[in-house]
């Protein structure tokens, strides 16, 4: 549970171990428990219970935070491969276009690069 620390001979405070802490915020978010009763019921003082919740309740922000970002970046990530196949079929056309206009295609461009010399000659 918990194990007091002295300090210079005198009982300083307590250092509870980690399933301690965690059973007491349990208590409090999952259970729905007052933080008097959460503490008392784990032996721990309302003030330690109070800075235990306080470092839960910034660290499930901080996570809900990283979630986000992480979907904005998957986003932001499909967006650039996106851009980037747009960039190699428009330099494909435009290089096509180039080879059409100095001759050196014999067959007949595809629709699209047809369109695409229209607006280079206009």
């Amino acid at each position: 549970m918990h194990a007091p620390r002295v300090r210079g001979g005198s009982l300083a405070h307590y250092k509870y171990d980690a399933e301690t802490k965690a059973r007491a915020v349990r208590r409090v978010v999952r259970d729905g428990r007052s933080v008097s009763d959460a503490a008392r019921e784990c032996g721990v003082s309302e003030g330690s219970l109070f800075f235990w919740l306080r470092r839960y309740r910034q660290l499930a922000a901080n996570q809900q935070r990283l979630s986000s970002l992480s979907r904005d970046l998957h986003e932001l990530e499909e967006r650039v491969r996106a851009a980037e196949r747009q960039l190699q079929l428009r330099d494909l056309h435009a290089s096509n276009a180039e080879r059409l206009l100095h001759g050196d295609v014999d067959e007949a461009p595809p629709r699209s690069l047809v369109a695409y010399l229209r607006l280079k000659t206009a």
